[in-house]
């Protein structure tokens, strides 16, 4: 349909984090804030937006995520 799904999801196994197009695995209450600040961090550079967008690989996201659950290793 030509829409990007992006979802929220504390779990990277779920069907809804490996079917997203940009898989965000975190707590909704503090995913939304990151969120907003690195869209407005991009506002005005359309070559940051696209660089973000070229460089984003979803399954990468989840395996990161992944990895970072079972070691306890955060960011």
């Amino acid at each position: 349909m030509g829409k990007t799904e992006l979802v929220v999801d504390l779990n990277p196994l779920s069907r809804s984090a490996q079917v997203a197009t940009v898989p965000i695995i975190d707590n909704i209450v503090r995913a939304i804030p990151g969120i907003t600040a690195h869209a407005r961090d991009l506002l005005d550079d359309p070559d940051a937006q696209r660089a973000a967008i070229e460089s984003f690989d979803a399954e990468e996201a989840l395996a990161d995520a992944e990895r970072a659950i079972r070691t306890g290793d955060r960011e």
